[in-house]
């Protein structure tokens, strides 16, 4: 009877032990119950040349060269979506750093809209075809908020004179951004 008590007792102690150093390893954050109402961090990827570099027209030969050798639908959605987004990012990156170049910026966004345009066409291709395009819708839904958000954002950074053509471009993009919820498999 005593070694039972003995033992509860030193049972107790490390099971509050265990506890202590549980909680010291996996810390519980506050955030974790709260509500996510705040869209995921959507990063663009890197532009690589901007088109104000003179060997940017090598940089499109060579993307125009892939994009005609890829066949694959969804493989080419993606490529698509990887040129949509560099378009964009480099346009940003031109109001942002590099002033005094709204147009070619507006002229970069507007052709990576043509791009997400082309992964959306890609995306209904495979869906026709029978294959699973979840992942790539959910990809093309967090792309097309982002660059809402981004010509939203470099609307009110661009000059008067440019603030209709970002605002068209907004437009687009929000119309870009209903066909890809159009497109999406219903469950």
């Amino acid at each position: 009877m005593c070694y039972t008590w003995i033992a509860n007792y030193f049972m107790k102690k490390y099971a509050i032990i265990i506890a202590v150093l549980f909680l010291f390893l996996f810390p519980i954050s506050p955030k974790a119950f709260a509500e996510k109402s705040k869209p995921l961090e959507y990063v663009l990827p890197y532009p690589g040349l901007l088109p104000d570099n003179p060997l940017y027209i090598l940089k499109t030969t060579r993307d125009r060269i892939i994009s005609f050798l890829v066949s694959e639908p969804l493989k080419k959605a993606e490529f698509n979506l990887l040129q949509s987004e560099k378009r964009l990012g480099g346009g940003m990156y031109l109001i942002k750093k590099r002033l005094k170049k709204e147009k070619l910026a507006h002229e970069t966004i507007s052709k990576g809209e043509n791009y997400f345009e082309e992964a959306i066409a890609n995306v209904l291709q495979a869906k026709k075809e029978g294959r699973d395009v979840k992942g790539i819708i959910e990809r093309l839904t967090l792309s097309s908020q982002k660059q809402k958000a981004v010509i939203k954002e470099l609307e009110q950074q661009v000059s008067s004179s440019y603030k209709k053509d970002f605002e068209f471009l907004y437009q687009r993009a929000v119309k870009l951004g209903e066909k890809v919820t159009s497109a999406a498999p219903s469950n």
